[in-house]
């Protein structure tokens, strides 16, 4: 501690105290008052509604990848890919011999599961059905991120044997590091401080981690790299590009026609745009507060409709309530208000209700003749 305190001072101490009483309690609040149990309630069903069941959510996790570069490397991580492919199984399985780390990966794999996972220890027989929900919730975002898992531990143990030079005990040492790094983990050890903050806190902070990871990797990417320019492109202009495009080429949507019809001015203008958008959203989302204004700021830029701020993601349930008595007060069970019915539902439990909007929408589009596409269905629409 005399270490630390030397070189951050007292507050670096205070920082490293809270971390561990966290970790201590495995991260749960204290929820000392009211108005911390209340916060603790809105905030509960957020993360399966908005991850449960949701396919778009689980085919973007392949830009994992793209996060272990900068420790892996290229070379390595298609090396990674390559052994998987090569041998699935017995890779697979060789692995989860050598780490008891990614053993765990399953109930330890992203902050929000683990955070539902310590909720549900302290129930009985309710909780244990809600946590086989849960577990059918995420299934599918698990399986992807448990592929670029194994991909990237793979490529960070050859590098370690072959680059670092390391032995076998130390090269699994290594590529668990790794892993966490890149892709996380659940712990509380591997989160921000302010994850592990107040039940009041934590509404600002719900789909954090992953933007969380991404300000770390962005910050000992610039302070290891000599090549700054080199580090900053890495983490936050290729891969919110990279997302971006890969959730426009597996949306069906209107974007097609509106592409052919662009002159070549008109296609550079956009795709500037988009970069520009795309990065500053990426930007913003790292930052506590800021990243209240990442959305707006993104649309923004790509020249999309900019809506209003109805608040932290912990706090939806009461503009998805005011918009639900909204359409009650009509007197009318359509469309519109099925939509407002599903989102209320989801803000209190209801898992997968951001992919049953993305149905709802793909239906109608293939309703309207607006596409053909069937993977509307299960992928939305995007207009």
């Amino acid at each position: 501690l005399n270490t630390v305190r030397d070189r951050f001072g007292e507050a670096g101490v205070q920082v490293l105290d809270n971390m561990a009483k966290a970790i201590a309690t495995g991260g749960r609040p204290a929820n000392t008052g009211a108005a911390d149990r209340a916060s603790a309630l809105m905030r509960q069903g957020v993360s399966l509604a908005g991850l449960g069941f949701n396919l778009t959510t689980a085919l973007i996790q392949v830009t994992g990848l793209i996060t272990a570069v900068p420790k892996v490397g290229v070379k390595h991580v298609l090396a990674g890919i390559g052994d998987l492919m090569a041998h699935p199984v017995e890779t697979w399985q060789e692995i989860n011999r050598r780490s008891v780390f990614m053993r765990a990966r399953q109930i330890t794999r992203t902050r929000e599961l683990a955070d539902a996972r310590n909720v549900l220890e302290k129930g009985g027989r309710y909780t244990k059905i809600k946590g086989a929900v849960y577990d059918v919730a995420y299934a599918s975002m698990m399986a992807v991120q448990g592929v670029v898992d194994h991909v990237v531990w793979g490529g960070a143990f050859r590098r370690a044997l072959e680059v670092e030079g390391l032995s076998e005990t130390d090269a699994v040492k290594y590529a668990d590091r790794v892993v966490r790094d890149t892709q996380g983990s659940g712990l509380v050890s591997d989160s921000a401080a302010i994850e592990n903050g107040s039940p009041i806190q934590r509404l600002f902070m719900v789909f954090y981690s992953f933007m969380g990871r991404a300000l770390g990797l962005t910050a000992m990417s610039y302070l290891g790299e000599h090549n700054r320019a080199k580090a900053y492109a890495q983490i936050s202009l290729a891969l919110p590009m990279i997302e971006s495009v890969i959730r426009g080429a597996i949306q069906p949507g209107d974007d097609d026609d509106k592409w052919d019809r662009m002159t070549d001015a008109e296609k550079f203008t956009y795709g500037a745009r988009y970069a520009l958008g795309s990065s500053a959203g990426f930007m913003l989302g790292q930052f506590f507060l800021a990243r209240e204004f990442s959305s707006m700021t993104e649309n923004f830029f790509k020249g999309d409709p900019v809506f209003s701020w109805r608040g932290p993601s912990g706090l939806r349930a009461i503009a998805d309530a005011g918009q639900f008595l909204s359409q009650a007060q009509q007197g009318e069970i359509d469309v519109a208000f099925s939509k407002a019915l599903i989102n209320l539902a989801g803000d209190f439990g209801m898992p997968g209700a951001a992919q049953l909007q993305k149905s709802i929408a793909g239906w109608q589009a293939l309703e309207k003749g607006d596409t053909d596409n069937w993977l509307a269905l299960l992928l939305g629409y995007k207009k």
